[in-house]
């Protein structure tokens, strides 16, 4: 049987099978080692030295695309995350009002410091990268509420099934050109 002979939804269902094991091995992997490094600890220098050298380093090359995997899931629901069939809408082909590159964010449930965000707003609406997890596209159609929180950040909600709520925004510029295009009124939120 050829690879092309396969439905497109038979290749959906192995992607999510592959991704999920993958998930599965890599985590039990990680879990396994560290716990065998505490027995390491108390073998003496030598044994740390060796330990750290050969199996640690190969144990995050395991583990950091599992990290990805299920990063995906925290930001996008299964049906859009690596897991899923469905593909998020691209970026539109405008020029962008404003963009802020390499700072942090917050997209559901996934998190991420400084460098690994950029937001773009176009005329459109928002567009967000979280490098090494995806992108997404959030009409302004879709924005629900854009508010202040007392943590510093700015919330986003909205109605977009292709990523999770809330986004928090990390700047005041990206906030007040989305406020302006979605003529949306400032409110405030609660910590989280």
């Amino acid at each position: 049987m050829s690879i092309q002979n396969i439905q497109p939804e038979d290749r959906a269902w192995w992607k999510r099978v592959l991704a999920m094991a993958y998930f599965v091995i890599a985590t039990a992997s990680w879990f396994g080692i560290l716990y065998r490094g505490f027995f390491v600890i108390r073998s003496g220098e030598e044994a740390i030295k060796k330990w750290t050298s050969t199996v640690l380093p190969a144990t995050l090359l395991l583990f950091v695309p599992a990290m990805i995997i299920a990063f995906s899931v925290f930001a996008f629901p299964i049906k859009y995350s690596l897991f899923g069939t469905r593909k998020r809408t691209p970026f539109p082909e405008e020029a962008p009002i404003k963009e802020e590159r390499h700072t942090w964010g917050r997209v559901g449930f996934f998190y991420a410091s400084i460098p690994f965000f950029r937001w773009t707003v176009f005329p459109s609406g928002l567009g967000i990268v979280a490098i090494g997890i995806g992108r997404a596209f959030i009409p302004i159609k879709e924005i629900v509420t854009l508010r202040t929180c007392s943590s510093g950040g700015y919330e986003l909600l909205h109605s977009s099934p292709e990523l999770r709520n809330p986004v928090i925004l990390p700047s005041k510029r990206i906030f007040e050109s989305l406020q302006s295009l979605a003529g949306a009124g400032q409110d405030s939120c609660h910590s989280r």
